[in-house]
């Protein structure tokens, strides 16, 4: 079981790396967005990521931490909901392989069962956040690029869930054994063991 949480527990590492390197990813999405503008296809805009100068330019941005400063991110008009959602679907992506391999040991006679299982998981996980948070959070950007909410919304949203992702991944600690014992049920069920 300590194994399993370790690896939940990069994740959410891996979590916290990725929030502080999203001024990082902005300033590769603008160069590729101008590369792409320049040299009019992606893959003449691919093949000039490699020349030295636009790598040399490019290492040289990289940069970890917060993009805007914490007294300036206001999460007053970003919806709760969706960052209460995005904390449940993230929880449940986290535990969701990890608690099938779980499954796997605690019902050795459904272990097939409850490994393969993992993909149905993480698929209702896919499902609702396809469903709920991307459509809420690409509105609120369309509303920004319109003029109708302010940029300050957008990063608010996007600071938001990146640390409602974390805490997300934390809470999939706590869902690790239950969800375990919850498919290992279904695959014991299923497989007729």
């Amino acid at each position: 079981e300590w194994q399993l949480r370790f690896i939940i527990f990069s994740g959410t590492a891996g979590a916290v790396i990725g929030t502080l390197a999203i001024p990082t990813f902005v300033m590769f999405y603008l160069r590729a967005i101008r590369s792409l503008e320049r040299n009019g296809s992606i893959p003449k805009a691919a093949l000039a990521i490699f020349r030295p100068a636009t790598v040399a330019a490019v290492i040289g941005e990289v940069k970890f931490g917060m993009a805007t400063r914490w007294r300036d991110i206001s999460f007053k008009h970003v919806p709760k909901d969706i960052l209460v959602l995005n904390v449940l679907v993230t929880a449940v992506y986290g535990a969701g392989i990890v608690a099938a391999a779980y499954a796997s040991v605690l019902q050795p006679a459904a272990a097939r069962t409850a490994v393969l299982s993992s993909g149905l998981v993480n698929g209702f996980a896919t499902i609702a956040y396809n469903i709920i948070v991307d459509p809420a959070s690409a509105l609120l950007t369309d509303r920004a690029v319109r003029g109708e909410r302010s940029v300050d919304d957008v990063k608010g949203l996007v600071t938001g869930l990146s640390l409602w992702a974390i805490l997300g991944l934390l809470c999939s600690q706590l869902l690790l054994v239950p969800a375990a014992i919850f498919i290992g049920w279904g695959a014991k069920l299923i497989s007729g063991h």
